[in-house]
């Protein structure tokens, strides 16, 4: 009986996990996001972090950025009209 209690459990957080990383993507790109976002896309490009483009956060969030970039929609592209102005909303 335990193993199916965990079982469930595991299942259950999971499917929740999903369900919120899904209503996520939907949301603009501000503050820091932004900011990650645009390092991960310079050191797509070449760029040496903290040396050629410097932030105060741990590598693991650019490589995290750098796995949306490579996976996500074009709106999450650097110089996208979402991103610009720290996620400015389009009129319309």
């Amino acid at each position: 009986m335990p193993r199916l209690a965990t079982k469930v459990t595991v299942t259950g957080s999971a499917l929740v996990l999903l369900y919120f990383l899904w209503r996520s993507l939907a949301w603009p790109l501000v503050h820091d996001a932004a900011i990650m976002h645009y390092v991960a896309w310079l050191i797509s490009q070449g760029a040496v972090p903290y040396r050629d483009a410097f932030d105060m956060n741990m590598p693991g969030v650019y490589l995290i950025h750098l796995v949306v970039l490579t996976l996500g929609a074009p709106e999450t592209q650097p110089g996208a009209p979402s991103s610009w102005a720290g996620s400015a909303r389009r009129p319309g």
